[in-house]
């Protein structure tokens, strides 16, 4: 795996991706096998403070990704703009 990312890490993003995809899976079930009741009982008050706090939250979430999605639009069309007057960030020549 770190020769694959050390040589090509463009060709090694699949096997990245799924290496991560299951390094993650094998640790959540080690926790959760090893740890799980006990992680439950200690994030019962965390759990019942978030669950009060709900609808603050959805609605902090809703925002964001609003925000989000509208720098994007802007950047796609700053960049549409740019390609529409032949103006490139790279020298696309060479």
């Amino acid at each position: 795996m770190i020769a694959a990312c050390s040589l090509d890490l463009s060709r090694a993003m699949p096997l990245l991706v799924v290496w991560s995809v299951v390094a993650s899976y094998v640790l959540y079930a080690f926790f959760m096998k090893r740890f799980g009741d006990s992680i439950g009982t200690a994030a019962r008050p965390f759990l019942d403070r978030i669950s009060e706090k709900w609808l603050w939250i959805k609605w902090c979430l809703k925002i964001c990704t609003f925000q989000n999605l509208c720098i994007m639009a802007s950047v796609v069309l700053c960049l549409e703009a740019l390609a529409h007057f032949n103006i490139f960030w790279r020298d696309t020549d060479k």
